[in-house]
């Protein structure tokens, strides 16, 4: 098993399926056409959610020699707020800049973010994980004398974003505030933000709500983006395989072939992540009442997705 340094952490993972992993050349993360709208939850507050912003590349800088990704953002605003209380969102004018500074090495396939405290740099993302390495999180308790709170890799498969193109995605466990499961994708990045700070407590952080390319095609998301429909109705996307849910947990796959069900509860925590085949009744694991998402993908590939809410 390697050991290896990273600045942060990710993302999301229970269930993980085992499909073959497809497209090895590596997907470069700073594109200067892709934007992730990005939120924080904050267990607290009234509906969780208390901020967003939709995070760009807003230009180089060069830093001891070096040219990084500078970051900047445009502020997410609900469409009903206050107070802040997705679903529905719109992008505002106004741009603020940050001190997210990124580089690429995409032929070792790295992701390097400076760290302006210490004045270097570290690896974010290493695109060359394998299952059961181990990345030390962010925040270093070891070396407080806590104990030690690796994140392991625990799965590698692929996933396939509305280009069709299919991206690899690194299932990651962490026992920071009790077990949190999460994953990353390759050129993508993490379902907990770019920089992947991993949640504290109930999923307090930030989330990924969508990735998207030319601030309008939206290529991956969890939940949020597009804007949802009504809470409590099952919403296919029109694509098979499709999924019968009912109030209480119990689940049918609709579908000719296997499938990988993933489902989500809103602050981004991975419930469920498991294989179903067609026409058999499971139940989701004990999870409390609430409104949840679901994505289903088959051989990789995403085939359906929809929004449900569990009752007492």
């Amino acid at each position: 098993m390697k050991v290896r340094s990273w600045l942060l952490v990710t993302a999301l993972g229970l269930c993980f399926s085992h499909a073959p992993v497809q497209g090895q050349s590596h997907h470069p993360l700073l594109r200067a056409d892709a934007n992730w709208d990005l939120a924080v939850y904050a267990s607290a507050t009234i509906c969780g959610w208390v901020a967003a912003g939709n995070w760009f590349i807003a230009g180089d800088t060069v830093i001891g020699g070096t040219v990084y990704k500078r970051f900047g953002f445009h502020p997410i605003l609900d469409q009903d707020g206050p107070p802040f209380c997705p679903p529905g969102y719109y992008v505002a004018p106004g741009t603020t800049l940050t001190n997210l500074c990124l580089r690429e090495d995409t032929i070792a396939g790295l992701v390097f973010q400076y760290d302006h405290i210490l004045l270097v740099e570290r690896v974010l993302y290493d695109n060359n994980l394998e299952v059961g390495d181990t990345i030390h999180d962010y925040f270093d308790f070891d070396q407080l004398g806590w104990p030690p709170t690796p994140t392991i890799v625990v799965s590698l498969d692929s996933v396939q974003l509305n280009d069709g193109e299919f991206h690899r995605r690194w299932g990651l466990s962490t026992t920071l505030w009790g077990e949190i499961l999460h994953d990353f994708i390759e050129g993508v990045g993490s379902t907990f933000g770019i920089t992947h700070v991993v949640p504290q407590y109930y999923g307090d952080g930030v989330h990924l709500w969508c990735y998207k390319r030319n601030a309008v095609d939206v290529l991956w998301s969890v939940h949020y983006c597009p804007l949802p429909g009504t809470l409590g109705v099952i919403e296919p996307d029109g694509a098979e395989p499709s999924l019968s849910i009912t109030p209480y947990g119990l689940i049918t796959l609709k579908a000719i072939e296997p499938a990988v069900v993933s489902i989500h509860a809103m602050d981004g925590r991975l419930v469920m992540r498991q294989i179903l085949s067609p026409g058999l009744l499971y139940a989701i694991h004990p999870v409390p009442p609430g409104a949840f998402t679901y994505t289903l993908s088959v051989s990789g590939r995403r085939a359906g997705a929809g929004r449900f809410v569990l009752l007492e």
